[in-house]
């Protein structure tokens, strides 16, 4: 299990706040034969704590220049990503000039249709009038015409 740093940091805050209470415990104590060595081994053991909370600190240190580095290359990650957005926007935009062009080019040509087809609907009422009138003078033609073959036919003796 790893020690995080704030583990190691209340390991050092126990040690600071005791070892002066276990040095003078060994102190006021008859000195011994092995005491010397027990001492010699707490100083190695501090020294060699020092050295580890160094290489952690010297570790910690690399750590936030590769984290920096992380954050840089995001950093350029996402102006690159927004320059290319700008660059579609901007054809976006394009496109939206053309097909307002081509709509206002097709509203052109539909208002030219659309005097075009009145004209044809006006040559065509026009041409209906025409067959209207003649319609009705070729049935009154007809009737005059048949009245007086009727006529003729009862004035005229049988043969």
């Amino acid at each position: 299990m790893a020690l995080a740093e704030e583990d190691f940091r209340d390991i050092q805050e126990y040690i600071r706040q005791h070892l002066p209470e276990w040095l003078a415990e060994v102190r006021a104590a008859p000195a011994a034969p092995g005491d010397r060595e027990i001492y010699e081994r707490v100083v190695r053991v501090e020294e060699e704590l020092k050295r580890q909370y160094d290489v952690m600190q010297h570790g910690f240190q690399a750590m936030d220049k590769r984290f920096q580095a992380v954050d840089q290359r995001f950093e350029e990650m996402r102006q690159d990503m927004e320059k290319r957005f700008e660059a579609v926007d901007r054809r976006f935009e394009a496109v939206d000039r053309r097909f307002e062009e081509m709509r206002q080019d097709m509203d052109k040509h539909f208002q030219t249709m659309d005097k075009r087809f009145q004209a044809v609907e006006q040559r065509l009422e026009g041409l209906e009038r025409r067959m209207d009138r003649f319609m009705m003078w070729s049935f009154g033609t007809l009737v005059a015409v048949g009245g007086i073959i009727i006529g003729v036919l009862k004035v005229w003796p049988p043969a």
